[in-house]
């Protein structure tokens, strides 16, 4: 299990700063602040005629330590952001990486629009714990043999797939009757999309998917129609020869919907740096094992790609480990 420590040389701080009081801070520092930082949101604030100084001074953030920490997290060019999604709500932290590697970096949380928590220094099994405990990924069962890829139409209609199993699923667990054969029809799956973006209800992969990945949503009929090819071409799903635009599902279908039956509380970690046109996303959800969703986007123009699959608990804390430390 991870544990959240600190270099005996480091004291760990923290303060939470309304925008003004950071926006004095900022300017009482000498700091300039990339478009990419936490503290983009107060580059333009202006402090009252209120002098801060003799409180903030009371509060101790009117050192050298702060004044550094405050000047790395203004000039982050490559955030992680990490997102705890729950069923209807998602917690938004950043983490700021210390480029001197002597400690894991820099945590800031807006609570609300006029108030930001900072914390330092924050190691990356600070924030391995809050999130495997989220995920429960310290008991997550062994994990279901998947792995697979999608092009961005396909991960859409593989959500929509998934969702509509779910709802027969539930279906059958009320009405005591199990499913003994299933044909799906495109305008079931077209339903899934156009109830998943019309609710907020992130219990729901199509809903899940457009909070976590907001870009990739809504799609193209043109496009839909596409992911169900894809579908069809990895053998997910296999057309219905006598009754068109009707599909029967494979087996591993049910299998990943059993296994997320429950997908939240979800975590979302992405990594950007928009001067090298760089972005890396980490979706986790916690069914009955853990499953990632990862893609990169590296401005090449190439197709953006999705890998999902199952995986066991120590595989998901090396690879949201790896996400949060980049290259």
């Amino acid at each position: 299990m991870y544990m959240a420590t600190i270099e005996k040389n480091f004291e760990q701080r923290d303060a939470t700063l309304t925008a003004k009081e950071l926006s004095f801070l900022l300017k009482h520092f000498k700091t300039k602040v990339e478009p990419q930082s936490p503290f983009e949101a107060v580059k333009n604030v202006k402090p009252d005629k209120k002098d801060y100084l003799q409180e903030l001074q009371k509060r101790k953030v009117i050192n050298n330590v702060w004044g550094q920490a405050l000047k790395r997290i203004a000039s982050i060019n490559d955030p992680v952001t990490v997102e705890i999604i729950g069923p209807e709500t998602v917690t938004k932290s950043v983490f700021c990486p210390d480029r001197r590697k002597k400690y894991g970096g820099y945590l800031t949380n807006w609570t609300d629009e006029s108030h930001c928590e900072v914390l330092f220094p924050c190691p990356e099994s600070y924030i391995l714990e809050k999130v495997g405990a989220e995920l429960g990924a310290f008991d997550a069962a062994p994990p279901s043999l998947v792995d697979l890829s999608f092009s961005t139409s396909g991960i859409t209609a593989l959500a929509a797939v998934l969702d509509f199993l779910r709802t027969l699923l539930f279906a059958s667990m009320l009405e005591r009757t199990p499913i003994v054969s299933l044909r799906i029809r495109g305008e079931d799956l077209e339903q899934q999309i156009f109830v998943g973006l019309e609710h907020n209800d992130n219990r729901w992969l199509v809903t899940l998917l457009n909070t976590a990945m907001p870009s990739l949503l809504p799609v193209s009929p043109e496009e839909f129609e596409r992911g169900i090819d894809e579908l069809v071409s990895i053998g997910l799903l296999t057309r219905h020869e006598k009754a068109p635009g009707t599909y029967e599902p494979h087996p591993v279908l049910y299998t990943i919907a059993f296994s997320l039956i429950n997908t939240v509380p979800a975590v979302s970690l992405t990594r950007e740096n928009i001067k090298k046109h760089y972005r890396e996303q980490l979706v986790a959800l916690r069914g009955s094992s853990i499953w990632h969703l990862n893609t990169i986007s590296n401005g090449t123009g190439s197709a953006e790609q999705f890998r999902f699959r199952s995986v066991d608990g120590l595989t998901s804390f090396q690879e949201l480990l790896a996400l949060l430390k980049g290259k």
